[in-house]
């Protein structure tokens, strides 16, 4: 189980450090990262992607729920033993409707490479995840 937790913790850091990333498109001096993330994620063709004042609005929201999306995973980290079952069923709901919903938005904005990023974020839940009923069982 403490495997599980550390991998589930990475996992956690890792979107709350992606928030941050986010959240830095909303300062202009900052918002240039973002935009180049923007030219990967519209690639080819996408030299031109310029960030608005909508989308610096935009970056500080989102930065914002990301962070906080993985505070609450880290959270239920530390509750895994209390009742794994429910636990693991709380990350993976909450894992696919991110994904299915980030995906569709992120194809119909012209952006599909960033369902490659999709299902990286995807697999370091998932994967562990499989290891929590193998644990829970003992």
């Amino acid at each position: 189980m403490e495997s599980t937790k550390r991998q589930l913790k990475f996992a956690s850091a890792f979107v709350m450090a992606s928030g941050l990333f986010v959240l830095t498109g909303a300062w202009e001096p900052t918002s240039e990262l973002v935009r180049l993330y923007g030219v990967v994620m519209f690639w080819p063709g996408s030299d031109e992607v310029e960030i608005s004042k909508e989308a610096n609005l935009l970056s500080a929201i989102l930065g914002g729920v990301m962070f906080s999306w993985g505070f609450v995973y880290w959270q239920l980290t530390n509750l895994l033993e209390l009742d794994p079952g429910r636990i693991k069923q709380i990350f993976t709901l909450s894992i696919w409707a991110w994904f299915v919903t980030d995906s569709l938005g992120s194809m119909a904005a012209g952006g599909w490479i960033n369902l490659i990023c999709n299902v990286g974020y995807l697999l370091i839940f998932v994967v562990p995840l499989r290891n929590v009923a193998t644990s829970s069982s003992r």
